[in-house]
């Protein structure tokens, strides 16, 4: 019986013949928004699936978001004590978390000694409990084999005294404080590249995207990204090429020091995200909120070699 058992969260937008609502796709509303939102959820494809555990013993449950902009907040309702092991692909210090706070992009792994007190997958960003899915179990086996999962993360922190400091400031969306912005070498009202461009999101006063220089670095250099969220939305920070330092605040009231590749960033939330050049090429830096994305919220750094 699989003890490695994937969970695969995503949420629709459906008309009430369950067929995507084609007609809502581009809505400015939702790009200088929280982005597209669903009013379906699926767990693997499937709404409110059972899924299928072990008998008991220990399970790892890997929680992955698929959905373009929604942030989940999971809870698993039961007796069993539930682990984060790994975030990110990054094994870290195994804590139980406060909550399960699952942005776009991230994956958060899951682990527990004892899968027989599992009860429900429930979703709770809205204060209600939504179920999600039940898990069932399986046929009793003898599989008492012990499990051991890995603490050290991919690198330790850096040393930080010769850091290369680059400062990112997020601006617009509905309600922000942006009101105007350079694209294409010129400098646009807010309210016109909106109409025009469908252009709705700056990094230091100018729209992004995959011509937006952000920084250039050599490979080996460590770096520190100064990101400020200055806009009344979150965001799910990705950074393709590499893992980050960064102080996740997603699991609790504690901040804990974790390597990641995404960070979901509250409103006027100001982070350092700290990593190694280890892999020369031009990487993106973006909001993994699609709509954010695809309305001027990314932006390049440079690995030289």
């Amino acid at each position: 019986m699989n003890r490695d058992i994937a969970i695969v969260a995503d949420d629709w937008l459906l008309r009430e013949d369950l067929q995507i609502h084609e007609n809502t796709l581009g809505n400015l509303h939702d790009w200088s928004h929280a982005g597209r939102l669903g009013n379906s959820l699926t767990i693997n494809g499937r709404f409110l699936p059972k899924i299928k555990i072990p008998h008991s013993g220990p399970t790892r449950l890997r929680v992955i978001n698929a959905a373009n902009a929604r942030p989940f907040v999971f809870k698993i309702k039961g007796d069993a004590e539930i682990k984060i092991i790994a975030v990110d692909g990054s094994p870290c210090s195994h804590f139980v978390p406060e909550k399960i706070t699952v942005g776009p992009g991230p994956r958060v792994d899951l682990f527990t000694e004892d899968c027989s007190k599992l009860e429900e997958l429930q979703e709770i960003s809205t204060g209600q409990a939504y179920v999600a899915a039940n898990f069932i179990r399986g046929p009793a086996n003898a599989d008492n084999r012990k499990w051991s999962h890995s603490e050290t993360p991919y690198y330790s922190f850096p040393n930080i005294k010769d850091a290369k400091l680059i400062s990112i400031r997020m601006q617009g969306g509905a309600m922000g404080n942006l009101g105007s912005a350079e694209f294409a070498g010129q400098i646009i009202p807010l309210r016109e590249l909106a109409m025009k461009e469908s252009k709705l999101w700056a990094f230091n006063g100018k729209i992004g995207g995959y011509t937006l220089n952000l920084a250039e670095v050599s490979v080996g250099d460590t770096v520190k990204l100064d990101v400020w969220n200055d806009s009344a939305w979150p965001h799910a920070m990705h950074l393709h090429g590499h893992h980050f330092w960064v102080d996740s605040k997603e699991f609790g009231l504690t901040a804990r020091q974790m390597l990641r590749d995404t960070y979901l960033m509250q409103p006027d939330e100001r982070a350092t995200l700290v990593f190694i050049a280890d892999n020369p090429g031009q990487w993106l830096f973006h909001c993994h909120m699609l709509e954010h994305h695809a309305a001027g919220m990314g932006g390049v750094i440079s690995v030289r070699i």
